[in-house]
């Protein structure tokens, strides 16, 4: 227990404060929430057990606050984590400067809660648990995460032009219109049922076209001239966007050129095949609502789209009104993005996330 309150000590977090990017009252919230931990042996214990359950074992602690402990409770649960972090990263021969870049979030989101009047509270405590845990890194203007890909298509590659096919993997089903079923919410009865069949050096399957929706004409390709690289279920790097910064498209080129040599130098016992990434900025309707040369759309055209089941527009209304609770009545309108959404909400048009795929070398040039 010793250890546990060394490593929450007011004065040596104070120094951790660049690295995680606490300052002003944020920080002096935190460092009162740590005293007050360290002064109470019980919190102490408890702090440690929650930090057990949640880095090590496969029943994560349910954040119910103990008796008394103060609404920081969880950011100390995760500081916990450090110094077998600092370790992971020392083992794996990880810089400093990824490990400051990465937990960059945990001061941005205690900041967040308190912007949007919660007080001093950590309400995305199980997402920053992937960067306490080793599992995201920052590397550079985005994050990633080695999982298994749920992008639901194939992705193939012809070796003589560079051309991408996706196709649509067998059983799913699609509108007439070519969207999954149940996107937008909708559950329709006339759908088609997708087929995807290799017979010899052949696959034969349903393409999808660029905004995601499957065509409903089958194509055939040759597998001595297409190369499989990707299937769902195979190892990617799963990418993350992180707020607080413009979206440059060429500092997203770096990190996609980052990205493998990182992980191939650190973890080289893992085999990625592309990069994926979920987000409502691969919504295919916002090369409808924004210019063609805004960074948003500018990133989508990085990425092969394929749309799944259930998406929707729900994290449009988070990301696009920042978290706020607002209705089509309330909601402001007072930049073009947030005036092209309710615009286009009124009209009836759709509106979904999507999935994408990117080939583990990078998105073609152009």
């Amino acid at each position: 227990m010793q250890d546990l309150r060394e490593t929450l000590d007011p004065a040596k977090l104070r120094l951790y404060a660049p690295m995680l990017n606490l300052s002003g009252i944020h920080l002096d919230a935190l460092l009162d929430a740590a005293a007050q931990v360290c002064a109470d042996p019980a919190l102490l214990s408890q702090v440690e057990a929650h930090r057990f359950a949640t880095f090590e074992t496969d029943t994560p602690w349910d954040r119910t606050l103990p008796a008394g402990a103060p609404s920081l409770y969880p950011a100390l649960v995760l500081l916990a984590q450090l110094p077998a972090l600092r370790q992971f990263y020392r083992e794996r021969g990880i810089s400093d400067d990824v490990l400051a870049d990465t937990l960059h979030d945990f001061g941005l989101w205690i900041a967040h809660a308190y912007n949007h009047g919660q007080g001093h509270t950590l309400g995305e405590f199980n997402w920053l648990t992937h960067h306490f845990s080793g599992k995201l890194f920052r590397l550079g203007r985005l994050q990633f995460v080695a999982v298994k890909g749920h992008t639901p298509a194939w992705m193939y590659r012809s070796r003589q032009t560079g051309r991408l096919v996706l196709l649509a993997p067998e059983g799913a089903q699609y509108k007439p219109s070519g969207w999954a079923q149940d996107t937008f919410r909708v559950h329709e009865e006339n759908v088609w049922t997708a087929h995807l069949r290799q017979d010899g050096c052949q696959v034969t399957g349903y393409p999808l076209l660029h905004d995601g929706r499957a065509d409903s004409q089958p194509v055939t390709l040759d597998l001595e001239d297409y190369q499989l690289l990707y299937q769902p279920g195979d190892l990617v790097l799963d990418m993350h966007i992180p707020t607080g910064m413009p979206l440059d498209l060429e500092a997203c080129r770096a990190s996609l050129r980052r990205a493998p040599a990182f992980y191939s130098h650190h973890f080289p016992e893992l085999h990625p095949t592309a990069f994926q990434c979920e987000s409502w900025l691969l919504g295919p309707c916002l090369e409808e609502m924004l210019p063609p040369e805004s960074n948003i759309v500018r990133f989508g055209r990085l990425f092969a789209r394929a749309t799944a089941p259930g998406r929707n527009d729900g994290q449009f209304w988070e990301r696009i009104f920042d978290f706020t609770p607002v209705t089509p009545e309330t909601a402001p309108r007072d930049t073009y993005l947030r005036r092209a959404f309710l615009d286009r909400l009124s009209a009836g048009l759709p509106i979904c996330t999507s999935c994408g795929l990117i080939p583990l070398d990078g998105p073609s040039p152009a």
